[in-house]
């Protein structure tokens, strides 16, 4: 790969090209947000607080907080995806996962 295919990140900064290339970028932000969030209280906060069972309780709550987002908002907003579940008729659960092929590449 040559330098000029990045030539543009230099220029703008990664944030900046990342935001601009994004479907929705407040949901590209929460996504990483709590990514980080959980990452920074894995690694660091056990030295600010000195408090272990602390430390994993944030690093688990940031998580779910994680979890919740990539699976409900920012899975739909950014990669349009969608999913449900249904009941048939002889009780057994089915999962329905559906993405919007059209919407992808505007």
């Amino acid at each position: 790969m040559s330098s000029d295919q990045f030539k543009h990140l230099n220029e703008e900064g990664l944030v900046d090209t990342l935001f601009a290339t994004a479907l929705n970028p407040v949901a590209c932000l929460f996504h990483l947000c709590f990514k980080g969030t959980s990452l920074f209280c894995f690694l660091f906060l056990n030295a600010f607080i000195n408090e272990e069972i602390l430390t994993f309780i944030f690093v688990v709550v940031m998580a779910a907080f994680d979890f919740w987002t990539v699976k409900n908002i920012t899975g739909r907003l950014l990669v349009n995806l969608r999913w449900d579940s249904h009941i048939d008729q002889f009780g057994n659960e089915i999962m329905v996962y559906e993405s919007d092929e059209k919407r992808k590449h505007q």
